[in-house]
């Protein structure tokens, strides 16, 4: 087959992905040419189902929605029989349909003239701020030229950033003809950016990139007044809701190319559920089943709300993992809903702690409706193992979670498992159910199994264990724990713990060291 270079191909729309150039539509022409010849000499002469065509092709485009599609037409458009095309269009209609499904999730519409009114009066800002801002946005200066005369620091963050949103907020008010006037060519996106940088880990992204001045939305971005705000695209400025659609969009593909590399004859939810820490995907690794959803060892397309924080924080450098909590939260609740689009997956991994009965039965019911079986890993740990498996963790690409999260997680999940145990038991809905339990170095043990319908406890005292939280004294007696040479010399015979990362926290207490890597800046 010879596949010919397409002339021009638009697959999604410019206003969200922002305009095309050259040089990436040649990159992507000569990738999805490439993809589609490996696919055809790997498919031709085969009689192979669909979704194992379309997961061939999503991993040999690396999960790249637009290089799949290239590679689609260019196979649609080849020398093959009608009913193998036939089947290339069905896979190319799913593609399209995860886009449209994750931009319908995120475009709620208000008017930002209507968001604007409900600030009430706007309040003045300094005309310094005004005049910089005002040159920046009309291309009379560069970005590092507004902020050095901004004068931006982690002082003065919070007074400009006002001064970027009233601004905003003020042209959102004007009628079009005079937004025109005022010949703005930039949005205030990128100083956003460097405001949340600037300030050095104590601003939340959602209030970066948000319209309000109203305090009382960022004050505490754990309450339910922060999430409610922060769960609205139509808070957000246009970019940010462009970046929400291209995280969701990439994830939703993501998530189809590992249900396609499981290959299971009937629909699963593979759930592995435990403390931050407890050593979830180290279990999966060696788990067979699990296993075959890996990519280059990874758990790539598994449904974690750390992930997608994680693809939110891409090319933001200087940005923790907590102050992108709250915005990754609201949107992985919409992510959440792929679980009940049947026609695009056929089996999802879901790495999340589920150890609570209510999330447990939360999914019971998705998997109900959607005559979906539910195979489950109980992960449990230690704290003190979990503690420093978190240290060790890369602050670029991983969740650095302070003491108290991890230390409430222990006290939470083992207060609730033996009902969570029942459930999973009584329930025909739940296929498998295995409880791993780690021991004082973190090597974990298989301590109880329901397998074909048959509930067996292999190590009593492991699974007991499993079900008592530790004691406020123990919870204490870890935090305090000092990382001296004694005791990094006794934490050798841990099972994935990293000796070099603990000699930098030489000197403090766990829950100091935790703190101190929870707020490091990539």
């Amino acid at each position: 087959m010879t596949i010919e270079p397409e002339k021009s191909s638009i697959l999604f729309p410019s206003a969200i992905f922002g305009p095309k150039k050259e040089e990436d539509v040649s990159t992507q022409q000569t990738q999805s040419n490439v993809v589609a010849t490996r696919v055809f000499d790997r498919v031709k002469g085969k009689k192979l189902e669909k979704n194992e065509i379309s997961g061939l092709i999503l991993s040999e485009s690396k999960n790249d929605i637009k290089i799949a599609r290239l590679a689609l037409k260019k196979l649609i458009d080849a020398d093959i029989p009608e009913d193998q095309k036939a089947i290339l269009k069905e896979i190319d209609n799913e593609f399209v349909s995860i886009f449209t499904e994750n931009i319908s999730r995120t475009l709620e519409y208000i008017s930002p003239k209507e968001i604007s009114l409900r600030e009430g009066e706007l309040p003045s800002i300094p005309e310094k701020h005004r005049e910089v801002i005002s040159r920046y946005l009309k291309g009379e200066i560069d970005m590092h030229t507004a902020i050095n005369k901004l004068e931006l620091d982690r002082d003065s963050v919070k007074n400009i950033l006002k001064s970027i949103k009233v601004m905003d907020l003020e042209i959102d008010r004007l009628p079009l003809e005079e937004k025109e006037a005022l010949k703005h060519i930039r949005g205030t996106y990128e100083l956003r950016t460097l405001c949340l940088q600037a300030s050095e880990g104590t601003m939340n992204s959602y209030e970066a990139y948000t319209k309000s001045i109203n305090p009382r939305f960022f004050e505490n971005p754990f309450s339910s007044v922060a999430r409610e705000y922060a769960s609205h695209e139509y808070n957000y400025i246009p970019e940010r809701v462009r970046d929400h659609i291209k995280v969701l969009h990439g994830y939703g593909i993501e998530m189809m190319a590992l249900s396609r590399r499981l290959a299971l004859p009937h629909r699963v939810f593979y759930c592995i559920g435990g403390n931050s820490g407890v050593g979830k995907t180290r279990c999966a690794k060696m788990d067979p089943e699990f296993s075959k959803g890996l990519l280059e060892g990874e758990m790539v397309g598994a449904l974690s709300l750390d992930t997608l924080k994680g693809n939110l924080r891409k090319n933001i450098p200087k940005v923790t993992n907590q102050q992108i909590h709250t915005e990754g939260s609201v949107l992985a609740g919409k992510l959440a809903s792929e679980l009940e689009n049947k026609a695009l997956h056929s089996s999802v991994i879901i790495d999340e702690r589920l150890g609570t009965i209510e999330g447990v039965k939360r999914l019971l019911t998705i998997a109900k409706s959607t005559d979906t079986a539910i195979r489950y890993k109980d992960i449990e740990g230690t704290l003190l193992v979990s503690c420093l498996r978190v240290l060790a963790r890369d602050i670029k690409t991983e969740p650095c979670l302070s003491f108290a999260p991890i230390a409430s997680g222990f006290k939470i999940i083992p207060e609730q498992r033996d009902k969570i145990i029942d459930i999973c038991i009584n329930d025909a809905t739940i296929e498998s159910y295995q409880l791993f339990v780690a021991n004082e170095k973190g090597m974990q043990e298989l301590a109880a199994e329901k397998k074909e319908g048959i509930f067996t406890i292999y190590n009593r005292d492991l699974y007991e264990k499993s079900m008592k939280p530790p004691t406020d004294e123990e919870i204490e007696k870890t935090k305090n724990l000092v990382i001296s040479d004694a005791f990094i010399s006794a934490s050798k015979g841990f099972v994935g713990i990293d000796q070099a990362v603990l000699e930098k926290y030489k000197g403090l207490t766990i829950e100091e060291a935790l703190e101190r890597h929870s707020k490091e800046l990539p």
